[in-house]
């Protein structure tokens, strides 16, 4: 993973992570999460741990965290980035 990711350790902190649910919405509780089934069926590395994943593999994206001299939400909305890990 590039340093420059959001799922590089050093970034993780500094985004609101969510999960990808049935519907095909995210919300940010993780116990709402669906497992994707094309990842279990292909066995496909996990782009936070590196590994071969043997269990259910879920879809997620960030945006990132308001920090404190940020203007406000109404003004400057955040927007969730494009990546889909």
């Amino acid at each position: 993973v590039r340093g420059d990711e959001p799922v590089h350790l050093d970034n993780r902190s500094r985004h609101v992570w969510v999960v990808r649910m049935a519907s095909g919405q995210y919300a940010h509780d993780a116990a709402r999460g669906r497992p994707s089934r094309r990842a279990a069926r292909q066995r496909p590395r996990c782009d936070v741990c590196g590994t071969c994943c043997v269990r259910a593999v879920y879809r997620v994206r960030c945006y990132a965290r308001r920090q404190p001299d940020d203007p406000p939400e109404f003004e400057v909305p955040r927007v969730m980035m494009p990546q889909v890990y």
